[in-house]
């Protein structure tokens, strides 16, 4: 009997929509360390519901929380202003990074439950 087939990993995901969006939504960082999300309202409206089964940003937070990423602090150079005022939020993690490849994602696991 064949087996479901499993979601891709979330890290694998959120690569894909890095890349794929428009810059203006959600982007790299200048290092390729971090992404920004610049339009977090665009981001819920037009690019999570077509990666995920919601379009909440405190979902979405909660994924990168569990995955163990970090708010990132970016130099003021790095990035405009966001829509709404005030910086962007960036997120970092040690493995996603710009060009990583599959192998390397599949290293970032969910946390462990305390």
């Amino acid at each position: 009997a064949a087996r479901p087939r499993r979601a891709r990993p979330f890290p694998l995901v959120l690569r894909d929509v890095v890349d794929a969006s428009d810059d203006s939504v959600v982007a790299w960082a200048d290092d390729g360390a971090a992404f920004v999300i610049n339009d977090a309202d665009a981001l819920c409206r037009d690019v999570l519901p077509k990666y995920f089964r919601h379009n909440r940003l405190a979902s979405f937070q909660r994924q990168l929380s569990l995955y163990q990423f970090r708010r990132a602090r970016l130099a003021r150079a790095e990035f405009g202003e966001r829509a709404g005022g005030g910086p962007p939020l960036a997120y970092r993690h040690a493995l996603f990074v710009r060009g990583a490849d599959d192998a390397a994602l599949r290293g970032i696991t969910r946390a462990k439950p305390a």
